[in-house]
């Protein structure tokens, strides 16, 4: 059986990785990371990896991760297919996510990328980056988008601010482990690029 790796970037991505799980499907779980903080949180994820916190735009990117390709390399090495999961807004996720996407592809690896885009109300600057970051990630083989305003639309009076975030990472889990499960029932040469819209609400 073919293993699956998923790379939790910053914040958003590794509380996303911490909650994905499958008992049909091997998962190897790594953590990239630039905030060392965020360790204490990551205690069932075995790989991770620190990268300094100094990424200031795109090109600094290649820079910053050229010390730890070792590393990242011999995590996924035994890994076919990988999934980037990380939100989009934040430096961490909208620079090294599609410096990774490239990285390895260029490796001849099968990337699929998850991401959850910030809300209408946050800063016009994250929603730019935002943007501007899903338009180098659409290379892909998948490109899964959960939009944030989104959630909003799925509350009701009786959920907690918890209860919302915890749908949110149920319907991401369920996503991409059924198409994991899809992808391996379908030939390779039959199976097309795709961006994939997800609506909370309707899923």
């Amino acid at each position: 059986m073919k293993k699956f790796a998923l790379l939790g970037i910053g914040g958003a991505g590794c509380n996303l990785l911490t909650f994905i799980s499958s008992d049909k499907i091997e998962l190897k779980k790594i953590a990239i990371i630039t905030d060392k903080d965020s360790l204490r949180s990551l205690t069932t994820i075995r790989d991770k990896v620190i990268i300094k916190s100094d990424i200031s735009d795109r090109k600094s990117v290649a820079k910053s991760l050229e010390t730890h390709w070792f590393a990242i390399k011999k995590s996924i090495k035994d890994s076919e297919e990988i999934c980037l999961v990380a939100g989009l807004g934040g430096k961490t996720g909208s620079f090294i996510t599609p410096e990774l996407l490239h990285q390895f592809q260029s490796m001849g690896k099968t990337v699929w990328v998850i991401v959850v885009i910030p809300f209408e109300f946050e800063r016009n600057k994250r929603k730019q980056l935002a943007s501007e970051t899903l338009k180098l990630l659409q290379q892909s083989e998948l490109l899964f988008i959960f939009k944030n305003e989104n959630i909003l639309a799925s509350i009701s009076d009786d959920d907690s601010v918890l209860d919302v975030f915890k749908k949110a990472n149920e319907i991401i889990q369920y996503t991409l482990l059924n198409h994991i499960m899809d992808f391996r029932d379908i030939k390779e040469t039959e199976h097309k690029q795709g961006i994939v819209n997800i609506e909370y609400e309707r899923v």
